[in-house]
């Protein structure tokens, strides 16, 4: 009884809480303005009020859903009210410009601590933006060529200003036209469009054309469709009797040609050819009545000399319809008359007193024989072998032009060489062989010569290429250099032009700089030296390989520093291998220079020594046939490193001179006689004011520059990888660890023995060798001493070996034998086999003594 009296009362406390919390918390929304009607982009306004029936203070918040609600924005969206207060809540709408009329929904809700309730409005969109687009007319019937005009009424019916674009469409779209492109127009205005159609001659039929209004402010749109007959008023045919003709040269043609008017209208038409000049139309007017015909003629008519296919194209145009019809020709006009004349050369140069002959080729291709008459002009030493050939149809023959022109003078000629038919066509045809006659002093040449045929360069940097050029003539010549090639833009050649004595050679440099980023991998440069009459020629090719530039250090994103340092020591590893090129290639240019400068001389005949009592002294008489200029002699006081190649010689201008003579004559060289001396070492042999060591000193001071350049390329690049970083960390402390670390290991290896205590062997000491202990000595000092002590080992032996050698023997001995009979002699007695055989084991104890004394000085020094 007392548990029911207690459930009884909780129940009831219970029911009173919830009362009362309820009670404070209720609230209600009263709709002040409710549905609406709008046009689009025009904002409406919903308002309704809440109210705090409730006994406490609550907070609201306001909530908007439905199809209207991406338009819509309500004030306040959240605010609290005491007991019985109420708040105003203001919803706006406003309809986007594209919104298509109807009805939308717009659901607002608004929610407490403890409760929620939800009002509907209903939005209606119409239709505030409308244009009409109305024809008087719609549909027009006229001739071809005729225009049709077509009257439109635009009005705007919407309550808005609109700006309308107007266009056409349809298959009668192009023939037509508009008065009106862009119209403005306020409510309730309309105006009035033109539409123009205007059909070509061949336009017959029936057309539609469409014409639309579109406003540019919101969707209003209106269109209107106008049919558009084309009536044959004016229509015609034209026809040609032939398309295509074959003639010959000088011949005529007339191809006829019908029109026919098949229009309701007497008609002119006129004829137009476009073609070639010979070709035109017999009548170019013609007046042809309805249903009726009229012809005229294409008439062509080749002149001499015309060849090939040729297209005509003829264009009759009516007056009335302004129309246009057009119909092709294809002329094919045969050389009937015609011939080739070919020479084997177009330009040459020759040396005076040389006799030459030009294949010239003459052949007749046309349809009939023909004589042909030949001539000749423009030099006096220039003829043919016959000036007068007979040929068929088809048939050729070959003649010579004689080129001979001894006594002729230096200089250019231009050599006419004609050829004319002697029949009907007259026709002609000249070859012009343009001649150099050279001057007797430039028939020798001149030799281009590239040190490097391939050079590596990576792009952005250079490189430079010894170009040597050598005067192969007797006279001093100057030369005017060219660069050519695919590389000529990256090429530049430094003097642009050389003169040089005869028998002389100068190096010359190229510079090679390929930029970066260059559309090839490979480039060819070509270098021609010519005389500056440009008689002689001579050319090198030079391939450039392009590298990429590795060598750059970039820091991109995604760098890592072990690529970082690749790209780095590819660079300087990259820059070492132009700087091998660049030594190579002066070494090379070098080389070439002093072969260049060394005279030609033939190595004396060694012949087998005499007796002194057999040599006979006879004495020389000197003559002009075997008398040799004597150059003055000058010792060099600093001599260099001596070559196995012998002296070096160079020639007086005498000897130059008298070498010069005996090349350039077609006499024997007279023979010196032979002479037996002893071999001796020859001082050097210079003439004084030399231009040779002038120049070898040159080169050694540009290879020397060139190569502190690079060096100094090299040294930019170590100090910018020295300045980056890696794993956070400079290079340049990186560096400095490394030589710090290879430093101590250094010292570590140069420490000597001095605290070991370890006493000198006395083996070693009897045998007289040093003392074992290296104190104070590093590795290289050590190793050093190693080599010298194997050297005195050596020495040793050899005097052991010798003192062993010089005891007497019993064997045969050769050389001191003098007497080959007395040898023979003495062993060939019977005791001669054991004699033989006491030397045999006196040289093996020999070897076993020698051996026992290796072994134990290598002992010795172990020890040590």
């Amino acid at each position: 009884m007392r548990r029911l009296s207690l459930f009884v009362f909780a129940v009831i406390v219970l029911t009173l809480v919830g009362s009362g919390v309820s009670a404070a918390s209720e609230f209600n929304l009263v709709p002040i303005v409710s549905d609406k009607v709008s046009c689009a982009s025009e904002t409406v306004l919903y308002i309704f009020e809440v109210h705090n029936t409730g006994t406490s203070t609550e907070s609201y918040t306001t909530h908007l859903s439905g199809s209207a609600s991406k338009w819509a924005a309500a004030a306040p969206l959240g605010f609290q009210l005491s007991p019985g207060k109420t708040q105003s809540v203001y919803v706006y709408v406003t309809p986007s410009i594209f919104a298509l009329a109807g009805k939308y929904n717009l659901d607002v809700s608004v929610s407490s601590s403890s409760s929620q309730k939800q009002l509907s409005f209903s939005l209606d969109v119409s239709d505030c933006h409308i244009a009409d687009l109305t024809a008087n007319n719609d549909v027009a019937q006229v001739c071809s060529a005729t225009q049709a005009t077509y009257d439109l009424v635009l009005e705007n019916n919407g309550r808005y200003k609109e700006n309308f674009e107007l266009s056409l469409s349809g298959n009668g779209a192009r023939y037509s036209t508009l008065s009106n492109e862009l119209v403005s127009l306020n409510p309730g205005e309309s105006k009035v469009i033109q539409v123009f159609a205007l059909p070509v001659g061949n336009a017959v039929g029936d057309y539609t054309i469409t014409a639309t209004a579109k406003s540019q402010n919101s969707r209003a749109t209106a269109s209107e469709t106008l049919l558009l007959k084309s009536n044959a008023c004016y229509d015609y045919n034209v026809a040609l009797e032939k398309n295509f003709v074959s003639i010959c040269e000088n011949s005529e043609v007339a191809i006829p040609l019908t029109i026919k008017n098949t229009g309701t209208a007497d008609n002119t038409y006129d004829v137009i050819l476009a073609g070639p000049n010979w070709a035109h139309a017999g009548n170019s007017v013609l007046r042809v009545p309805a249903n009726s015909l009229g012809q005229t003629e294409i008439i062509l008519a080749p002149d001499f000399g015309v060849k090939g296919t040729y297209d005509i194209d003829v264009r009759v145009k009516d007056g009335l319809g302004n129309s246009i019809d057009s119909q092709k020709v294809s002329a094919k006009v045969n050389a009937c008359y015609s011939f080739d004349l070919n020479l084997e050369r177009s330009q040459d140069s020759l040396c005076p007193f040389n006799t030459k002959s030009y294949e010239l080729s003459l052949a007749n291709t046309g349809r009939f024989s023909e004589e042909y008459a030949i001539q000749v002009t423009g030099a006096d030493f220039a003829t043919v072998d016959r000036s007068f050939v007979t040929l068929d149809s088809g048939e050729s023959s070959k003649l010579n032009l004689i080129i001979d022109p001894a006594g002729a003078r230096a200089g250019k000629y231009r050599i006419d060489v004609k050829a004319s038919a002697q029949g009907i066509s007259q026709s002609s045809k000249t070859e012009v062989l343009n001649l150099d006659i050279a001057d007797l002093s430039a028939c020798f040449g001149v030799q281009a010569t590239s040190a490097l045929t391939t050079v590596e360069v990576v792009a952005g940097e250079g490189a430079l290429v010894p170009i040597i050029i050598e005067n192969k003539g007797t006279e001093t010549s100057s030369y005017n250099l060219e660069v050519s090639g695919s590389g000529a833009t990256y090429a530049q050649l430094n003097p642009a032009s050389v003169t040089l004595d005869g028998r002389k050679s100068q190096t010359i440099y190229m510079y090679i700089s390929v930029p970066d980023q260059t559309p090839q991998e490979s480039y060819k440069v070509t270098v021609s030296a010519r005389l500056q009459d440009g008689t002689i020629s001579s050319s090198t090719n030079v391939n450039v390989i392009v590298k990429p530039s590795n060598g750059i250090v970039q820091a991109s994103p995604g760098a890592t520093p072990r690529e970082k340092i690749n790209s780095a020591v590819s660079g300087v590893v990259n820059r070492i291998k132009n700087f091998k090129n660049s030594i190579t290639a002066s070494i090379t240019s070098l080389a070439a220079g002093v072969q260049n400068k060394l005279p030609q001389l033939q190595q004396p005949a060694t012949q087998p020594e005499q007796p002194a009592s057999e040599i006979v002294e006879q004495p020389q008489q000197e003559t002009p046939e075997n008398s040799l200029p004597s150059p003055e002699i000058v010792e060099q006081t600093e001599t260099t490193t001596e070559s196995n190649s012998g002296p070096e010689i160079v020639e007086t201008p005498e000897q130059q001179q008298e070498q010069t003579t005996y090349q350039g004559s077609i006499l024997p060289m007279p023979e010196f006689p032979k002479l037996n001396l002893p071999e001796v070492s020859l001082p050097k042999i210079s003439v004084p004011n030399s231009l040779s060591l002038d120049k070898f000193i040159d080169s050694i001071k540009s290879f020397w520059n060139f190569g502190l350049a690079k060096a100094m390329v090299v040294y930019n690049e170590g100090l910018s990888f020295a300045k980056q970083e890696t794993y956070n960390v400079s290079n340049a402390l990186w560096i400095s660890a490394i030589f710090f670390v290879l430093l101590a290991i250094l010292m570590l290896f140069n420490t000597g023995k001095k605290d070991s205590g370890e006493a000198p062997s006395p083996s070693a000491s009897s045998a007289g060798a040093p003392p074992a202990t290296s104190s104070g000595k590093g590795v290289l000092q050590r190793f050093v001493d190693f080599l010298e002590e194997e050297d005195e080992e050596v020495k040793q032996e050899s005097q052991d070996v010798s003192l062993e050698k010089e005891e007497p023997s019993e064997g045969p001995n050769l050389i001191q034998e003098q007497n080959l009979a007395d040898a023979v002699q003495k062993w060939s007695t019977p005791n001669a086999k054991e004699t033989f055989k006491q030397e045999e084991s006196n040289l093996e104890e020999l070897d076993k003594k020698t051996n026992k004394k290796r072994t134990t000085k290598k002992r010795a020094k172990k020890k040590a």
